[in-house]
């Protein structure tokens, strides 16, 4: 049996809804910014959401940083 490359589109998927201290993080602009929180509260997912909602309002991505 040969593997096969599945190249037809995926679903897409609804945004995570986002607590107003997500939104805070997401709606962020001046400079670098510095998000601690502990584990399973959402950083990962708000850190991702900013980057969709900077990339969707025309920033390059060269412009990203993330870390």
């Amino acid at each position: 049996m040969r593997a096969r490359l599945d190249l037809s589109p995926l679903p897409r998927v609804q945004a995570p809804i986002l607590d107003a201290e997500q939104q805070m993080v997401v709606k962020h602009r001046e400079g670098p910014l510095l998000v601690l929180a502990g584990p399973g509260t959402g950083k990962t997912t708000t850190i991702v959401e900013s980057v969709v909602a900077r990339l969707e309002e025309g920033q390059a991505p060269s412009e990203l940083l993330v870390l």
